[in-house]
């Protein structure tokens, strides 16, 4: 498989800005780097579309409906 997606991540906003979701989404990051060469995901606000560029996520342009996405190397 080429592709994985990050689906319906959230964290509650008592939490938020604490650390936790940059996190989560690096353990997600080394989970999936040994199985798949790209990580894709859609985000529906400009901060969301800030955290995922603060982590490497580039815009995604050539995935139906996928806003970021992340390449692993091969």
């Amino acid at each position: 498989m080429i592709n994985h997606t990050i689906r319906r991540f959230y964290v509650h906003p008592d939490h938020r800005r604490s650390g936790i979701g940059h996190t989560l989404v690096s353990a997600i990051i080394e989970q999936t780097k040994p199985y798949f060469l790209h990580l894709v995901l859609h985000t529906d606000t400009a901060r969301d579309h800030a955290f995922y560029g603060a982590i490497g996520f580039s815009p995604a342009t050539e995935y139906l409906n996928a806003t970021h996405c992340l390449t692993f190397e091969a």
